[in-house]
């Protein structure tokens, strides 16, 4: 920290120098630090300028008690000044690009608010979502689909719906069942009921979309042999069908939590186990080997790998550990 001062560890020896022998004349200062006397003088008055040292009333060049307080003080004063400055150029960049950003993925310099604006992309469409959502003030209704292109659900919008609401935006979204029996889906539904949001099952026509305080939305998805497409939607009577639509389909949606999830019974019909396959996963968490399981069951290899492939997969798991974990929260051991 000296070189905030403007000082390096010479002058560092001169002042620890001082604080010990405060009556030290120059050639004792000299004798002491093995430096040169002219460069002790200055050094002195640089020590002297900042306050570390003082001259008494008798001449002699001691440490000031106070010293190291004040100093410090200076320099917090000094670096919360340069953070608050960084912090400044900081959000001036951050804003220069996004502008920069938008303005070549959105094409929104200097045109009118469309009602409805076609979006030409998908990190334009996650982008856009991402922004409605940050700027919630009430409610983020979402709709996830089977064909859904746009992360599906995942990433910065997903992140966006948590932190709306953290802070007492209502979420809660839809998914329909053949979402949910893809892993990154049901990991996506699983985080957001973690958190207490809102998640309900059923079957939709197949078009994604985010309504967030009822005024605006954005619906995607795409035909076969076609890219995605997405468009962003103001237009009143537009948005209000779209809420009468997830309306409709909240209402006539299931529970998400025990059904899909993972996180209680599993699917319907598939939350029970028979003694084989209970002593299996007994097994498997002593860490055994498929050909010591077999050998215990007096079963095949093939037929234990099958049964741990069958668990793993009505559980759901994506490993044999993670397989131990959800079937000891379900009661199965």
């Amino acid at each position: 920290m000296w070189d905030l001062l403007g000082l390096d560890h010479r002058d560092e020896s001169i002042y620890r120098h001082h604080v010990v022998h405060p009556d030290s004349t120059l050639s004792q200062t000299a004798t002491a630090t093995g430096l040169p006397p002219d460069f002790i003088t200055a050094s002195l008055d640089r020590l002297l300028s900042c306050g570390l040292l003082r001259r008494e009333a008798s001449g002699q060049i001691a440490a000031t008690p106070t010293g190291p307080t004040i100093v410090g003080e200076r320099l917090r004063g000094e670096l919360d000044a340069q953070h608050a400055r960084r912090r400044s150029q900081l959000a001036l960049f951050q804003s220069e690009m996004t502008r920069m950003v938008n303005d070549h993925l959105l094409s929104t310099a200097y045109a009118p608010v469309p009602q409805v604006d076609r979006l030409p992309s998908a990190d334009a469409a996650d982008l856009r979502i991402t922004e409605l959502v940050c700027n919630a003030r009430a409610e983020v209704h979402q709709v996830d689909t089977e064909t859904d292109p746009i992360r599906a659900g995942g990433g910065s919008a997903a992140h966006a719906a948590l932190k709306a609401h953290q802070r007492g935006v209502e979420v809660r979204a839809i998914y329909p069942p053949a979402d949910l029996a893809r892993p990154e889906l049901r990991r996506t539904a699983a985080s957001q009921l973690r958190a207490g949001i809102q998640v309900r099952t059923t079957v939709t026509t197949g078009t994604q979309f985010f309504l967030v305080d009822r005024s605006v939305a954005i619906l995607s998805g795409r035909r076969a042999g076609t890219p995605t497409q997405a468009v962003l939607v103001r237009e009143g009577l537009l948005v209000e069908m779209l809420s009468l639509l997830f309306d409709l389909w909240w209402r006539e949606s299931g529970d998400a939590t025990s059904s899909y999830t993972g996180d209680q019974h599993g699917p319907a019909g598939e939350g029970e186990i028979s003694e084989d396959e209970r002593m299996v996963l007994q097994l498997l968490g002593e860490g055994l080997k498929d050909e010591t399981l077999a050998k215990k069951l007096g079963i095949s290899v093939r037929t234990v790998r099958r049964k741990i492939s069958d668990l793993q997969r009505r559980l759901p798991a994506e490993s044999r550990f993670q397989a131990g974990v959800l079937a000891n929260r379900r009661g199965w051991l």
